[in-house]
């Protein structure tokens, strides 16, 4: 890495889960190395070298590449060069006219992390994704394809989550090169992956499974990320750091195996998606409805093509429609659900909807 030529970089890129990943990898290697990442997620190109100036002793420098506009990956492969990287996801991101402006262009900038790889580096791939896994044919170096899937070199053949006591408790099993059973204080099948990416690097470096169940038991959900925070009259999942259509999708599935009939999946935009932004709306819309979700609020520009795929989709529940933040939290609090989820782009600022529930108000 620059400035510190002995202190080896992992690299942590993809579309969604780059922040849970980085924050697992870390937790898993302090267990035995001095670690230092990259913090809260804005512009690499300032906090890798911020991040760098703080490195004294430190052996591993766990680094989250977030990219929005072509052109930065190469910005962030001056800053730091990688013996490992990790690609969470290819999907649709940032592609309105100002940023990526389509998957297929999100997808080459993403690939280049993994394209700088040394000879002696190693790429750790979600081989669900059918893009990464035909680009990771091509791979010259080391790779180790991870996923739900049976073709992965290590295949995840159970999740299981659960909220206990209001903490919330994700559990796994492996097989192939990597076997048996992990948890992680979290929720979410995707994170399922993102503590298999951790998982696979701390084996890489050497360490136990004993260490590395150490380091999943102290990770913190990155907040407003499926973060568990608890209403005067049950749970909501705050999930409103960032939202895109995978990411809609991925929350969708928690709140359809936590949740009962008094669940609440409540939905606003997600930004930047340009000419797709209504398309994408409509699918998670009907996502929604193919999951079984009955109790839908809506909120900001695009409530009437979340509508429109949500009956599209067949659902057979209610979505109902808030004018404002203020008329949303009403809403809430008139259907007391024992589980709600809120999901949206941050530009929306449901976060203070989820502070306001939190603290009772109405």
């Amino acid at each position: 890495m620059m400035l510190h030529s002995k202190v080896e970089v992992i690299a942590i890129g993809g579309s969604v889960g780059k922040t849970t990943t980085k924050d697992l990898t870390s937790s898993v290697l302090e267990t035995n190395f001095k670690v230092v990442k990259s913090r809260a997620n804005f512009d690499p190109i300032f906090n890798l070298p911020q991040t760098a100036l703080t490195i004294r002793d430190h052996q591993k420098f766990v680094a989250e590449m977030g990219i929005d506009a072509p052109g930065q990956m190469d910005k962030y492969l001056t800053l730091v060069k990688p013996v490992v990287a990790v690609m969470t996801e290819l999907s649709l991101e940032h592609s309105d006219s100002e940023h990526l402006q389509s998957y297929e262009i999100a997808v080459e900038e993403e690939w280049k992390l993994i394209e700088a790889l040394p000879q002696h580096g190693l790429a750790i791939l979600n081989g669900d994704n059918s893009d990464i896994a035909h680009k990771a044919q091509e791979l010259k170096v080391q790779k180790l394809l991870y996923g739900f899937e049976s073709s992965n070199q290590v295949q995840i053949t159970d999740s299981k989550q659960e909220i206990k006591s209001g903490k919330p408790q994700l559990t796994i099993n492996l097989s192939g090169h990597i076997e048996g059973e992990f948890s992680a204080p979290l929720i979410g099948r995707h994170n399922a992956l993102c503590m298999t990416a951790a998982i696979c690097i701390g084996r890489h470096f050497g360490l136990t499974d004993e260490q590395i169940q150490a380091g999943l038991n102290r990770v913190k959900p990155p907040e407003h990320r499926l973060e568990l925070k608890p209403t005067p009259w049950g749970v909501v999942i705050d999930d409103t750091y960032n939202s895109s259509p995978k990411a809609a999708i991925a929350a969708i599935d928690v709140l359809a195996e936590l949740g009962g009939e008094q669940s609440l999946l409540v939905l606003s935009d997600m930004l930047e998606l340009g000419q797709f932004a209504a398309q994408a709306h409509q699918e998670v819309g009907q996502y929604a409805a193919t999951r079984g979700i009955k109790n839908i609020l809506v909120y900001g520009d695009f409530t009437d093509e979340i509508q429109r795929g949500y009956a599209n989709g067949g659902g057979d529940g209610e979505v109902l429609v808030a004018q404002d933040r203020e008329e949303l939290i009403e809403m809430i609090r008139d259907q007391r659900p024992t589980v709600a989820l809120l999901k949206a782009s941050r530009g929306k600022q449901l976060n203070e909807v989820v502070d306001a529930l939190v603290a009772g108000k109405h």
